[in-house]
Formats: structure tokens, C-alpha cells, sequence
């Protein structure tokens, strides 16, 4: 296993964990559920992003990409949702055009309109741009430049330190992320 294994590796079972641990407690709400959608979908991504980087199975490369592009892109606006519903902010238009582009980005893909294809190089996979990026691109930036803004400005606005602190570990993460 190379070094490169093992952030996804480590992700994947950090998820696993986390689903568990959610799924078996109770009462279910709907931050629990939120978060529930999100952590499979980054526990989805994680496992892709394993096999596309590991070289001793012969899977198709190709489809794997497509896997992590389309699950990454999922991931995003699953951690929009979450964020918005952990402070029981109204999700708005913007998690239907999140799944608008999420449609059409796995439409394209699944089809085998983009990415036209990948190079592999000494174990480095390189996929081939071109338009396409900005489908996968702008939905994502988007999306998180509003949940930044609207968990800013939010953070403007409470006085309890306790939210003021749920608030900005948020923006933080999400920054980071």
C-alpha cells in the first residue's frame, strides 16, 4: 500500500464508525438524519477514492473516477443540507439546484459523455479536461459559498455561545473541507 491508501483508508473507517454509532442511537431527529445521508455519502466517496487509488485489483479506472466525482459532488450538497438543518435553517433553492446539477453531472457521466477519459502514469491517475469541470466546479463552490455566508451572517446574529460556538465550528470546518 502506498501513502496515498491511506487517507481514504483511514476516512473510510472514521465513517463507518460514525454511521454505527448514529445509526444504533436513539431518538432519531432530523439532524440525525441529515447527518446520517451525509456521513454515507462520505463514506462513499472514501471507499471509491480506496479503490480507484489501489493498483492490485483490475478495476475498470474509468468508472471508479466517475464514482468519486459523482459521490464527491453528492457529499457537498449533503454537507449544505446538514449544516442548514443542524441549525434548523430552511435548506431553500439551493439544495434543489444542488441536486439538479448532481442529476445532470451523474447523467453525463454514467453515460460516458465526461470525463472523455483517464491516463495512468507511474500509478497516477490523470483524468482528461476539458468543459466539464465546470459542471462538477460551480455546483460545489456554490453551494458551499452559501453555507459559508448564511452561517456567517448567522453567526452575526446569536447571542447564546453555545450556538455562537456550534455556528462557527461549522464555518470552520466547512472552510476547511
Amino acid at each position: 500500500m502506498h501513502i496515498q491508501h491511506y487517507i481514504p483508508a483511514g476516512a473510510a473507517a472514521i465513517y463507518v464508525v460514525l454511521f454505527c454509532v448514529t445509526v444504533f442511537s436513539r431518538p432519531w431527529t432530523r439532524q440525525k438524519k441529515l447527518f446520517t445521508a451525509y456521513i454515507v455519502s462520505a463514506m462513499l466517496w472514501s471507499v471509491s477514492d480506496l479503490l480507484l487509488r489501489n493498483n492490485t485489483w483490475n478495476l475498470d479506472n474509468l468508472l471508479l473516477f466517475r464514482v468519486v466525482l459523482v459521490s464527491s459532488m453528492l457529499w457537498v450538497i449533503q454537507l449544505y443540507w446538514f449544516s442548514k438543518g443542524f441549525l434548523q435553517m430552511p435548506a431553500g433553492a439551493a439544495i434543489k439546484f444542488g441536486y439538479a446539477a448532481l442529476l445532470v453531472f451523474a447523467t453525463l457521466c454514467f453515460t460516458g459523455k465526461i470525463p472523455p477519459g483517464i491516463t495512468t502514469v507511474q500509478g497516477n491517475l490523470t483524468p482528461v479536461f476539458g468543459w466539464w469541470m465546470v459542471l462538477y466546479v460551480v455546483p460545489m463552490f456554490a453551494l458551499a459559498g452559501l453555507v459559508i455566508y448564511s452561517l456567517s451572517r448567522k453567526l452575526l446574529t446569536i447571542d447564546s455561545p453555545e450556538e455562537r460556538n456550534k455556528v462557527g465550528y461549522l464555518v470552520w470546518a466547512i472552510g476547511i473541507l
